[in-house]
């Protein structure tokens, strides 16, 4: 009895510290809404469900996305030019530059969607 007491401290305890690793902390969310007309792709019918919105957590320069966003391109442009770009890491989290500074245009291109918002450095 006393080690499954000690064994069931132990399972909670290791999976607090994996949530805890997961979650950033004093970030803000990031709202990514579907735009219809991506120039890199989206050519055919589009599906006549509804589209979910795409969230990231900001902590700083640090962008934390879903897993299934790994290998969508990411781009920040500043209105007129694009500033920033790359694509999201396996890890789902993208490091963005700290030399960036300012409010940003946002867009992530998963293949047939894009998907927009807005970023405060």
């Amino acid at each position: 009895m006393k080690r499954l007491l000690i064994f069931l401290v132990f399972v909670v305890i290791a999976s607090l510290g994996t949530v805890m690793a997961d979650d950033p902390q004093g970030g803000n969310t990031i709202e990514l809404n579907p735009k219809f007309d991506n120039p890199i792709g989206g050519h055919g019918n589009l599906p006549k469900g509804e589209i979910p919105i795409v969230y990231a957590e900001q902590n700083g320069h640090d962008l934390y996305f879903d897993l299934e966003y790994a290998g969508c391109l990411l781009t920040l442009s500043d209105g007129e030019d694009i500033v920033y770009s790359t694509y999201i890491p396996v890890t789902g989290i993208v490091y963005l530059p700290s030399t960036l500074y300012g409010m940003f245009d946002i867009t992530m291109y998963t293949g047939i969607y894009c998907f927009v918002g807005e970023i405060t450095l």
